[in-house]
């Protein structure tokens, strides 16, 4: 589909969404459907959110799209204090016949947000990606100049690092360990101490 088609899909698609009670972020073809609530009171929202997603599903249905409720992902933010109390509570959504179960983490724009956001999946995903092609780099240590390593750690380490490190702004240091670890051992080589120094 073409940008002006594109742009007439999403805002029809942003016409289904009362903006009262959910807020929402589209890009590209995804649509991500928020909505802040007390526990105490999720059962409207709950039927709110499922009004919309239904909502979605009918205006894609109408324009031959297929809107797959299998891929649909639901997560519920919340302190480990509220999570407990949400075991009492069906935090599940229906959409036709499926139901769409909650899970620990997902996954938005390469950044993965936990269901606590204490973003621990997100810096274990990074440093078992770094450790990885640290390891690979390594092997090619003996066979290239420093200039190409210097650029293979930049591509493949540094730029993995850097990308959206702004969500990890206020953790505590703990936390960050993992992180601490990888440019740990990315220093730890010849190549690696003159990238550091240049």
């Amino acid at each position: 589909m073409g940008p002006m088609e594109f742009i007439a899909y999403t805002e029809e698609n942003v016409a289904n969404i009362d903006n009262r009670t959910i807020n929402h972020h589209l890009y590209a073809d995804d649509i991500q459907l928020l909505a802040k609530m007390q526990i105490a009171n999720m059962s409207p929202i709950k039927c709110e959110l499922e009004k919309t997603v239904s909502k979605q599903h009918c205006c894609c249905s109408s324009r031959r799209m297929c809107l797959n409720p299998v891929k649909t992902e639901l997560v519920w933010f919340s302190s480990s204090s509220n999570r407990a109390k949400l075991l009492n509570h069906d935090t599940t959504l229906h959409l036709n016949t499926v139901t769409i179960t909650p899970v620990d983490s997902v996954r938005v724009l390469g950044v993965q947000l936990d269901c606590e956001v204490n973003m621990r999946a997100h810096i274990g995903k990074i440093a078992a990606s770094c450790f990885f092609h640290l390891l690979r780099l390594r092997q090619l240590r003996h066979i290239v100049n420093q200039d190409v390593m210097k650029r293979l750690v930049c591509t493949y380490i540094l730029a993995r690092l850097d990308y959206c490190n702004c969500v990890l702004a206020e953790l505590p240091a703990k936390s960050l360990k993992p992180l601490e670890r990888v440019m740990n051992a990315a220093l730890d080589s010849s190549w690696a101490c003159d990238l550091a120094i240049t």
